[in-house]
C-alpha cells in the first residue's frame, strides 16, 4: 500500500497473503498511532519500523537509510520470532508445530522435519488451497530467482511424502496439480 489509508483498508480486511508489515515511521500520523492499531492482536502480525520511532525496539526497527540485507535479516527474525510463538497449525488430522519443525499425524506419530519441508508446509498452509506455482515455493523457501533451474523442489516434496507415508499418514496430504502444489486436507478433495 501507498498510502496510510490504503494499508488500513487491507489490514482490517484481513488480507490473507500478509505476513507482516513493513511501517515508514514517516507516514502520516506517525508511527505511534499505527502501531496501535497494527499491533491490535486481532492482526497477529509483525511490524517493522523503518526509520526512527520512540519507543521501538532496536529489533523492530531499521534505521534509515536502509540496507535491504539489514532489513531482510530484521525481517525473519520478526518473522521467525511471529511463527515461534503461533503454536501449533492444523493439517486436517494432523497437528504442524513450525518452530519445532515436526508434524504429529492424526495416529500420534511424530515426523521431523526439516527446515525446507517445514517452510514449504508453511507456505502451502498459507495458500489455503490453492495450487502454489514451482517458482513461488523455490523462491519464498529457498530465495531463489525466477527462471531458476533446479531439481531441489521436487526432491524436498518426494521426501517429505515417504516421511507421511512412513508415519502412516496419507502421503497424498501435499499434491502436484496446476503447475505446482498444494495441500490436501481431509474433507478438501
Amino acid at each position: 500500500a501507498v498510502t496510510g489509508q490504503e494499508a488500513a483498508r487491507l489490514l482490517l480486511r484481513g488480507a490473507p497473503r500478509i505476513a507482516a508489515t513493513l511501517l515508514d515511521a514517516a507516514l502520516p500520523p506517525g508511527p505511534a498511532e499505527w502501531l496501535a492499531r497494527l499491533r491490535d492482536p486481532a492482526q497477529g502480525r509483525p511490524v517493522l519500523v523503518l526509520g526512527e520511532a520512540p519507543g521501538v525496539g532496536p529489533e523492530q526497527r531499521c534505521p534509515k537509510p536502509l540496507r535491504l540485507g539489514d532489513m531482510l535479516d530484521r525481517l525473519r527474525l520478526l518473522l521467525a520470532r511471529h511463527e515461534a510463538a503461533a503454536g501449533a497449525v492444523a493439517l486436517g488430522g494432523h497437528e504442524f508445530h513450525p518452530a519445532q519443525r515436526r508434524l504429529r499425524t492424526a495416529t500420534g506419530a511424530v515426523i521431523r522435519l526439516t527446515e525446507k519441508e517445514a517452510a514449504m508446509l508453511l507456505h502451502l498452509h498459507g495458500a489455503a488451497g490453492r495450487s502454489v506455482p514451482r517458482a513461488e515455493l523455490l523462491r519464498e523457501v529457498w530465495g531463489y530467482a525466477v527462471g531458476a533451474d533446479t531439481h531441489t523442489l521436487e526432491t524436498h516434496i518426494y521426501r517429505l511424502r515417504r516421511k507421511l507415508e512412513r508415519a502412516g499418514a496419507d502421503g497424498g496430504l501435499v499434491r502436484t496439480g496446476e503447475g505446482g502444489y498444494r495441500l490436501t486436507l481431509p474433507g478438501s478433495g
